[in-house]
């Protein structure tokens, strides 16, 4: 017969259990980690509880619980830590409220004691035990005169129910109403009553699925604003959000998608009468190319102010879009409102299937810098179509490019996910005679760009250049409606080689023929334009030995860029055969 085991302290007897509890904490207490005063040990849990916390909106001003209870082990430890844990009061002040973490909700309002709180509420669907859960709800609303951040994704009514109740230390308020009822003309804007009103200390507001009176008093002391997903039948124009910030004077982040409602948009290019935004550092705007003209058209913002600008267009390019290329132009280019710490130094280009991607950075980076960099500009234009399979025009991208501010650039990074390339008419004419151009990180087909180095021969036109592209070149939108950017190849360009600052080339996994490069290297060489340094990527196979060394002659290093972003001669010292494969 089998017996089942069982756990041998199980059987001790109770004194015997007690007296090894005891033996365990004094052996605990006689560690060196033991000795830390309660208040050093109270910090460091704090700052574990933390890095379980994860900012879910951008600029991190929203409060965001991933894995909010994931800290709890710390009082699994031992008996001391334990009971420094539950009397650390500021440890239980993030309260989480979900449909079936009513109980852990109330225990922790209960050890918080009278710390200010950051009350999070998400009901999704119906909750098992609904009395319960709105009972927790109920003294939640209680306490919200010591309620410091506030994120509430409930039903309308009960965020209704909590707009009531005044809030003294409210710093952050961020609503989503969830689900959003099928008819909102229904419920109304949310209405902030006068007790609402009193929130002085409110600072940071972020709204989704919903709306609220423009007209409230409350969004005058507000630095951040968050507004996404606002219903079509909320009638939210791109006037009356500018009409709403421009009574904001502190106004330091704004974030807004999605918002507006369909209505045709007039742009005035020519507005006189702009809103200004003095403090504003940060601007995020997701919405349709009109909506953006019409914004940016309207507001004056600061030059350290960051851009990232998601735009939606048509696959075949609109006018709006080019409205947009010219204000960056007039904004990032050579100009008296904008000084020359604006200009774009370092850029990186990305295309992927219909999106088309530009960071933009003031600094001057490296291929590796970039990844880990904040941009001064982001600018991300999607090109729908009602056919999935329809592609962007060549001519839409080029005059794209064509009408960006480069005349700056001193790094530039191009990658492509498709088999989108860069003509050699667009990369003469967008970076061709850029006299500050010096390190080009490419990741596509290269021979496009080699193509455009090839030197202008002083007798012919130089017009002649744009037959390799003639879809752009008898586009009649493409030079007029960009803005700054006009002929960069004129009659005095032609004694002047294309690139001629370009000292450094890093290629990526896409070369596949090194004969080609070797040709305009020569070529380059014999107008006095050497350059310095070819470099390939990990990814990228060298050339035979024999290219190796006719490219030494033409190129002052030649070499391998490694992932830390050095150049490593090892790697060339013993290429590979020319016989092999």
């Amino acid at each position: 017969m089998q017996h089942a085991v069982t756990n041998p302290s199980a059987r001790e007897a109770p004194e015997n259990v007690t007296l090894t509890l005891e033996m365990k904490r004094a052996w605990n207490l006689a560690t060196p980690v033991s000795r830390l005063h309660q208040e050093i040990v109270s910090s460091i849990f704090c700052m574990v509880r933390d890095d379980y916390s994860m900012p879910a909106l951008p600029d991190n001003w929203d409060v965001g619980h991933c894995s909010a209870t994931r800290w709890i082990a710390l009082t699994q430890v031992c008996h001391g830590w334990r009971e420094i844990a539950i009397n650390t009061s500021l440890l239980w002040s993030d309260i989480v409220l979900t449909s079936t973490s009513y109980k852990w909700a109330e225990e922790a309002l209960r050890r918080s004691k009278r710390c200010l709180l950051s009350i999070i509420i998400v009901l999704e669907g119906r909750p098992v035990n609904i009395h319960a859960v709105f009972g927790v709800v109920h003294k939640l609303k209680g306490q919200l005169d010591r309620c410091r951040i506030l994120r509430l994704q409930v039903p309308y009514v009960v965020t209704k129910a909590f707009l009531k109740s005044d809030a003294p230390h409210l710093e952050q308020l961020s609503i989503a109403v969830d689900p959003f009822p099928q008819d909102p003309s229904r419920y109304g804007p949310l209405i902030f009553p006068e007790a609402a009103r009193q929130m002085n200390s409110l600072r940071r507001l972020s709204l989704n699925s919903c709306q609220i009176d423009w007209i409230t008093t409350l969004l005058t002391r507000l630095t951040h604003l968050y507004i996404f997903d606002i219903p079509i039948s909320a009638g939210l124009t791109c006037n009356n959000l500018v009409a709403a910030i421009s009574k904001i004077p502190a106004l330091e982040s704004l974030s807004f998608g999605q918002c507006f409602n369909m209505e045709d948009i007039t742009v005035d290019l020519s507005a006189t009468t702009r809103i200004q935004l003095p403090h504003l550092k940060c601007l995020l705007a997701n919405c349709d190319v009109d909506n953006m003209a019409c914004f940016l058209y309207s507001v004056i913002l600061p030059p350290f102010c960051r851009l990232r600008l998601w735009a939606i267009d048509d696959v075949n390019g609109t006018p709006h879009l080019y409205s947009v290329l010219s204000w960056l132009s007039t904004r990032f280019g050579s100009s008296d409102d904008f000084p020359g710490e604006n200009h774009l130094r370092s850029l990186s280009l990305f295309r992927f299937q219909e999106e088309f991607t530009i960071k933009g950075f003031s600094e001057i980076l490296s291929h590796e810098e970039i990844k880990n960099t904040r941009p001064l500009l982001e600018l991300l234009i999607f090109f729908q179509h009602q056919e999935c399979d329809v592609p962007v025009p060549r001519t839409v991208l080029n005059s794209f490019l064509i009408s960006f501010p480069l005349s700056h650039t001193i790094f530039l990074e191009v990658t492509t996910d498709s088999d989108f390339e860069i003509p050699e008419y667009t990369w003469g004419k967008a970076f061709g005679f850029n006299p500050f151009l010096q390190s080009i990180f490419l990741d596509t087909d290269p021979r496009t760009l080699f193509d455009a180095l090839i030197p202008i021969d002083d007798d012919s036109e130089t017009d002649d250049d744009s037959d390799d592209d003639p879809e752009t070149d008898n586009d009649p939108e493409n030079a007029d409606d960009l803005g700054t950017a006009g002929d960069s190849r004129t009659a005095d360009d032609s004694e002047t080689v294309p690139f001629s600052a370009l000292s450094t080339i890093i290629l990526g996994s896409k070369v596949v023929d090194c004969s080609f490069i070797l040709d305009v290297l020569r070529d380059r060489s014999e107008h006095g334009v050497r350059l310095q340094r070819l470099l390939f990527s990990e990814n990228c196979d060298l050339p035979p030995a024999s290219v190796l060394s006719q490219l030494q002659e033409v190129v002052s290093y030649v070499g391998r860029q490694t992932s830390s972003g050095s150049a490593s001669v090892r790697s060339i010292q013993n290429p590979r055969d020319d016989n092999e494969a």
